[in-house]
């Protein structure tokens, strides 16, 4: 097949233009994938690999982006079940504020009606729990002095690199061309009908405001908890989650601002210095050393907006146009398949027309 007689020439391989290329081929659409080096490497396959349900934007009432996720992640725990297992979560809870017992009361009644409404009854729906009710086994519980903890359930890809090999496959199998080790320098050069760019940080836009972040995530070689995801805010307000994953813990994310060389993504000594420091001063009697560490994974975000060295994530994907040539933008992986549906829906499905 001639590049021509593609509809859809998607530029960038990551888990957002996987999610495109899926949705493309549900509308019978011929598909080609472009990535500079291997599918689903980078940012996606460098984080704390959690398929979450949505529950955490109540706090800003976002109930589309909580019905969205619900949806998305009740898909991936049907569709996947061999290599996406539940996760169950445990978070401390003030004494007073947002993140005290009151609030997440309501929050858990509100969810718990949305679940009922989607039909997502794949997993328990989250709780508020005295600190007696928790189960003993926990040990980093009895460290805490705090009196409530909320409770959930979300999940957790066993074996990311799995996962996109079967994702890889499945978009084989259904007629989709991947080029890897292919990089795209000039888009109006693309030979297809569409082209979508989905390139995440490489991406050229200026209708957006657009500022580098690098996020990353410290594997160490002591299983905290091997059962329970465990949620605990900083002193400065940055939350910060343990996560079991093969008899080592990962402990991320952590955000720092990002000016460098996109090809050239490391740690200093002094980030991770401070990482660790962070981390001690939040999780009691961990006494973490860098001696600990046994990988680092590192990926680059795009943020809204910096605010006091703190950055404001995209909250959602965001989907547009400039020059011809559709863009999305997002720093979420649990609704890959969905925010793929939504930027096809800015294709032109007239395949005669190049006009969007």
């Amino acid at each position: 097949m001639s590049e021509s007689q593609f509809d859809v020439a998607i530029i960038g391989g990551g888990i957002s233009g996987i999610g495109v290329a899926f949705a493309a081929i549900d509308r019978g659409l011929k598909v080609v994938i472009y990535e500079k080096n291997k599918l689903a490497q980078a940012t996606s396959n460098n984080s704390l690999r959690i398929i979450h349900g949505g529950f955490r934007y109540l706090q800003n009432l976002s109930i589309s982006r909580v019905v969205q996720s619900l949806k998305d992640q009740n898909f991936l725990l049907e569709k996947y079940p061999h290599l996406i297992k539940p996760l169950p979560c445990i978070m401390p809870l003030n004494d007073f504020g947002l993140k005290s017992p009151i609030p997440a009361r309501m929050g858990t009644f509100i969810y718990r009606l949305i679940k009922k409404v989607c039909g997502a009854n794949n997993l328990a729906s989250p709780i508020v729990l005295h600190r007696s009710d928790l189960p003993q086994e926990i040990p980093i519980v009895k460290t805490l002095k705090n009196q409530y903890f909320l409770h959930w359930y979300d999940a957790v890809i066993r074996d990311i690199d799995s996962f996109h090999q079967e994702l890889t496959e499945e978009l084989k199998e259904r007629g989709v061309t991947i080029k890897e080790n292919s990089y795209i320098n000039d888009l109006s050069k693309v030979c297809a009908k569409k082209v979508i760019d989905t390139r995440g940080p490489w991406l050229d836009f200026n209708s957006k405001n657009k500022h580098l972040v690098k996020a990353f995530n410290l594997v160490i070689n002591t299983s905290i908890e091997k059962d329970y995801a465990i949620g605990i805010q900083s002193k400065n307000g940055n939350l910060y989650f343990l996560v079991p994953r093969d008899g080592a813990t990962v402990f991320g994310t952590f955000y720092k601002n990002f000016s460098g060389n996109l090809e050239d993504l490391t740690l200093s000594e002094e980030e991770v210095t401070h990482a660790v420091k962070d981390l001690n001063n939040t999780v009691p009697n961990l006494n973490l050393k860098t001696s600990n560490i046994l990988k680092k994974d590192i990926g680059i975000l795009t943020a809204e907006s910096i605010v006091d060295e703190k950055p404001k994530l995209y909250g959602q994907e965001e989907v547009f146009v400039e020059n011809g040539i559709v863009k999305v933008l997002s720093t979420k992986y649990t609704t890959f398949l969905s925010q793929g549906r939504k930027a096809i829906k800015y294709i032109d499905n007239s395949h005669d027309s190049n006009k969007l």
